[in-house]
């Protein structure tokens, strides 16, 4: 855990030191691994009572996982007077969410500048308070940094599309499951890939 301490704080120091060169999606789509982070957080956090004990968790904290996981320029003012009270009872989580709201902000950045102001706000708060969940943000953020921050350079280029078509292949190699004429398989991956030359 030490060791990993000191490669933030040695990456902190280098991403606010002006280095300009990192980021990823616009849209949120793949950001799965950063919001896991405070999906963790919560979970730690909601338990009030042992497990088969009634009520085990915290409803209110339970019920707001989804607006907890907004971006909070997406949050209407009922959502967030409902998401409001919950995050000021709990500092932890209040904190956690900062946090995931200055990844998201690396994701939104207009430049290489703005994203890496907002990574050196993440780290800011990082430093202040370590928060175990974020571990796994932090590592892949360090090992993968050259590349997510490439995004803004390549013209906000991401692998989304790519993504889309392999899964729905995927499913539909799963719904073929049996049949042998591949010729009729083939066909059937062209027609739900349109857009591809053929």
């Amino acid at each position: 855990m030490a060791g990993i301490g000191d490669a933030v704080a040695t990456a902190a120091a280098a991403f606010l030191g002006g280095v300009t060169a990192v980021t990823l999606c616009s849209t949120g789509v793949g950001c799965g691994w950063f919001t896991s982070c405070l999906v963790e957080v919560r979970r730690r956090l909601q338990r009030i009572g042992e497990k088969g004990s009634r009520p085990a968790f915290d409803p209110d904290m339970f019920r707001s996982r989804y607006l907890q996981q907004m971006r909070y320029d997406h949050l209407d003012s009922d959502q967030a007077a409902r998401l409001g009270p919950i995050l000021a009872r709990e500092p932890e989580l209040e904190r956690a969410w900062r946090m995931l709201q200055h990844l998201y902000g690396i994701h939104l950045a207009r430049d290489d500048q703005e994203a890496n102001q907002a990574l050196g706000a993440f780290l800011q708060l990082w430093g202040e308070q370590e928060i175990a969940e974020f571990l796994p943000a932090v590592d892949r953020l360090l090992d993968w940094a050259e590349e997510i921050f490439n995004f803004h350079s390549c013209g906000r280029v991401s692998n989304g599309r790519l993504e889309g078509r392999m899964n729905k292949l995927g499913v539909l190699k799963r719904t073929a499951y049996g049949f042998t004429n591949t010729g009729n398989f083939a066909a059937r991956a062209i027609l739900i890939s349109p857009g591809l030359p053929s």
